[in-house]
């Protein structure tokens, strides 16, 4: 039997930047985790909603490590968890509350040194 894969985006490989794959700063975790953010994130704005169970089973580990992997990319300063509520009608309470990530871009270019970045 063959299995095929089906794409919702508009390309069907994940843009990581080269430096953060190359840097040696992150633990194996840490950059599985950071390369499933990405393969989640939205191009424009970076911005993805996968839950930490999410996470993890698609970098192979286990919740505990993918949210102590999500807690040192944001202190590094690779990543932003937001937190959003969804109001209906501008009335409170919240429809809908959950977790967001964004993958900073600029921070990125602060954390490895300018110059080392990779198109």
């Amino acid at each position: 039997m063959k299995k095929t894969l089906q794409f919702r985006r508009k390309r069907p490989f994940v843009m990581v930047d080269y430096a953060v794959v190359m840097s040696g700063q992150l633990s194996v975790y840490e950059l599985a985790v950071y390369l499933v953010l990405c393969a989640y994130a939205d191009s424009r704005e970076g911005t993805c909603f996968p839950s930490y169970q999410t996470i993890a089973s698609k970098a192979g580990c286990s919740r505990r490590k993918a949210i102590d992997a999500v807690a040192r990319l944001e202190s590094l300063g690779l990543i932003r968890k937001e937190v959003y509520r969804l109001i209906a009608a501008g009335a409170l309470p919240a429809v809908r509350a959950g977790r967001g990530y964004r993958i900073l871009k600029a921070a990125l270019v602060e954390w490895l040194g300018a110059g080392e970045t990779c198109g």
